[in-house]
């Protein structure tokens, strides 16, 4: 063996090993990002974030973290190069195949690495320093690569006219079967670290939605006045929730999937009324601003109302502000942007656009404000239920035993006749309400139910001087 393959080889391991050190810590990255465990290991650099990345849409293959597909890259390159230490047989030409492979798939993670760092730079356009890393190390191990075997277009060369010899070697054997191995190994893990994750996370929030559900035994004080809200469910179900929201926040897309998995459950005992609280200057009075699009949304929600369309226009506001968050983008809700999202519900786009260009959107949508500082609201999202006030984007797993011990108390104090069942509700499109609705009754100042996870609410709003 050449003083020249020697340090060819002690360069392939030294990039081997810096991969694997940082794909590794991407991996476990995105494995806490995706379970939900606290993360101690920082990879910000000024205003680069791996975090971002590994959120993005491009941090995934089939549902597989591409963090894993990196790591078990450089095990199988490292896997090569531990049968070329142990090979009996040291001579040039039967480092050859080795070589060859080097080159082939450090070629093909250098191109991908081009097209990550086109991803990073241009499209998100935040890039992650780790990544930065893993691109450096790929680079060095091409060039390694080369000085221990062919050149790069020589290589090419002769492998496109032995492909088959080549791909039928030995060494791509080993080096595929340690690299399936391994991803096997590590998407199985994931996706295992994962289902545990948030099993422990619903068993936490069932137990606390239990204790939650303890509070039921004194009736709630605070009246909401419900007349004219969008509800989903029957106007007489025996549970009402009253969701306070704001189309921008975060933790309140989380909360309205939640909503949803609740009307699904229980389609005629719980009623679910949603009040606009955007935390927008713009329109409430009380906000320093922290959500710049959240009034214009909120107008726009309004205004699909009128045309009975309500909770689809919920639907896409919501998918649309997540959309922007997860690109790393900062939003800007258009007017274009609303008459596509009334164009795609089957809306009348004339009505709708004089309708969000009036003041009476605006109007209604401050007056639901009004009712959130009459409740006393403090963070979006806050929810009230049978007169006790909630807060955070809770999971479906928190509330549904309130629900239940609700469903329990009021069968216990009135149980029904048997064989009778509900006049359905008269509803409109959309599942909007056609006649006046009762009150909802919450309780000022009732104690809070912790979130699931750790800052479920945005920041209260400024009061204003």
């Amino acid at each position: 063996m050449t003083t020249r393959t020697k340090a060819a080889l002690i360069a392939l391991v030294i990039a081997a090993l810096v991969g694997l050190v940082f794909s590794g810590l991407l991996y476990y990255k995105s494995v806490a990002l995706a379970a939900g465990l606290n993360d101690s290991i920082s990879c910000d650099v000024g205003s680069y974030s791996c975090d971002h990345a590994l959120r993005s849409q491009y941090s995934k293959v089939a549902g597989i973290p591409t963090t894993a597909a990196s790591a078990a890259f450089y095990f199988s390159i490292i896997g090569v190069l531990l049968g070329l230490f142990f090979a009996k047989d040291k001579r040039e030409e039967q480092m050859l195949p080795a070589a060859r492979y080097f080159v082939f798939t450090y070629a093909l993670s250098v191109l991908y690495s081009a097209y990550l760092g086109y991803i990073a730079f241009v499209v998100l356009p935040i890039p992650c320093p780790f990544c930065i890393a893993l691109y450096v190390a790929n680079a060095g191990g091409l060039t390694a690569a080369m000085f221990m075997g062919p050149k790069l277009g020589e290589f090419f060369k002769s492998v496109g006219s032995n492909l088959g010899r080549f791909l039928s070697s030995r060494v791509v054997h080993s080096g595929v079967l340690v690299f399936a191995v391994g991803l096997v190994v590590l998407a199985y893990s994931y996706q295992w670290a994962v289902a545990q994750s948030r099993s422990q996370s619903q068993a936490e929030s069932r137990k606390k939605g239990e204790e939650a559900a303890e509070e039921f035994s004194e009736p709630g004080d605070t009246i909401v006045p419900l007349d004219g809200l969008p509800r989903l469910g029957k106007p007489d179900a025996t549970v009402t929730i009253v969701e306070f929201s704001d189309f921008e926040c975060p933790f309140c897309e989380i909360f309205s999937q939640s909503i949803h998995q609740v009307h699904e459950a229980y389609p005629n005992d719980v009623a679910i009324y949603f009040v606009n609280f955007p935390l927008d200057e713009s329109c409430n009075r009380r906000s320093s601003g922290l959500h710049a699009n959240a009034c214009f949304a909120a107008q726009g929600a309004t205004c699909a109302q009128e045309q009975g369309d309500f909770w689809e226009m919920h639907d896409k506001l919501f998918e649309f502000f997540a959309a922007e968050r997860d690109e790393g983008r900062k939003p800007v809700l258009t007017e274009e942007s609303m008459l596509t999202f009334a164009a795609d519900i089957g809306m009348d786009p004339e009505a709708f656009l004089g309708c969000l260009n009036s003041d009476y959107s605006k109007d209604k949508v401050v007056a639901q404000i009004e009712l959130g500082f009459d409740a006393h609201l403090r963070s979006t999202p806050t929810w009230v239920i049978n007169g006790h006030i909630r807060t955070g984007g809770h999971p479906f797993a928190y509330i549904k035993p309130q629900i239940d011990r609700l469903l329990e108390l009021a069968r216990g104090a009135a149980p029904p006749e048997k064989g009778a069942e509900a006049e359905p509700a008269k509803t409109g499109r959309g599942g909007q309400p056609v006649e006046a609705a009762p009150k909802a009754r919450a309780v000022e100042g009732a104690p809070e139910a912790q979130p699931a996870e750790p800052a479920e609410a945005d920041p209260e709003p400024q009061p204003a001087p």
